[in-house]
């Protein structure tokens, strides 16, 4: 903390019991992560929700920069609010992959970027729980999603996920708190998920879903272009425009849950 333009490069991090995160970026303006490989693992006990594994700033403004970043979080047996990865970072990320577990006994919730704003491309992201939270604005451009759900609630997350391949775990009513998610292919293999699905902008997209209505789309949201394995919803929200979607009972999978 406190310094600024900082660059960490070709070096190998491996942490545990990790507590406010590897770096506390308060009073920092940038910091570049370049070819960095980071294994980290948080405390375990009685935790609150600064849990933090890799970056925390307190004022939301410091710019974190990572490319060719492989990180891997295991968040252990806690009793708190809200883990994880980021937090109050602004995050610029191109070419990386970042896997988020919980371990056994760990019931609290995880998030890749909690109240960060940014973009990722060409990246893995990979969680068993959440990829965002409290997000304003986030675009996840061109990437690997595989998680329990994009977004962790129905409301406080805004962004865009876009030309990615998503794939959902979630085997409950889950929420995508999203502006705009568009040409993407999307496998949902449980047949009992249920998407609340917020996005103003659904367009474009493939969908291999199990069952058929399983999104709940919001008001005067946009819904055109997508081809789904089975009906995507039953109904037509107020004000919402659902046109030209096509529904093909025989497509074939589009995606995997390879990693």
């Amino acid at each position: 903390g406190g310094n600024n333009n900082i660059t960490i490069r070709d070096i190998d991090i491996v942490a545990s019991n990790v507590d406010g995160g590897i770096f506390d970026l308060t009073n920092t303006d940038k910091i570049n992560l370049d070819n960095c490989s980071m294994s980290v693992s948080i405390k375990s006990g009685i935790v609150t929700s600064t849990d933090v594994t890799a970056a925390v700033n307190g004022s939301g403004n410091t710019d974190v920069h990572f490319n060719n970043l492989s990180l891997t979080a295991t968040f252990n047996a806690n009793d708190g609010e809200c883990g994880a990865v980021f937090r109050y970072c602004n995050v610029h990320g191109d070419m990386s992959k970042i896997k988020v577990t919980r371990a056994s006994g760990c019931d609290y919730n995880v998030n890749t970027f909690m109240v960060c704003k940014g973009r990722v491309t060409n990246t893995s992201l990979m969680s068993d729980h959440f990829i965002l939270h409290g997000t304003d604005p986030f675009v996840i451009d061109n990437c690997y999603v595989k998680c329990y759900s994009i977004t962790q609630i129905e409301y406080d997350n805004r962004g865009s996920v876009i030309n990615s391949r998503i794939y959902i775990t979630g085997k409950n009513t889950i929420h995508w708190a999203l502006t705009q998610i568009a040409n993407c292919q999307i496998s949902i293999p449980y047949t009992k998920t249920k998407i609340l699905c917020k996005a103003e902008m659904f367009n474009n997209n493939k969908i291999e879903n199990s069952a058929s209505n399983m999104f709940v789309f919001s008001q005067y949201a946009i819904i055109v272009g997508n081809k789904s394995k089975c009906t995507m919803t039953s109904s037509t929200p107020t004000g919402a425009v659902i046109a030209n979607n096509v529904v093909d009972s025989y497509m074939s999978s589009i995606l995997t849950g390879e990693e």
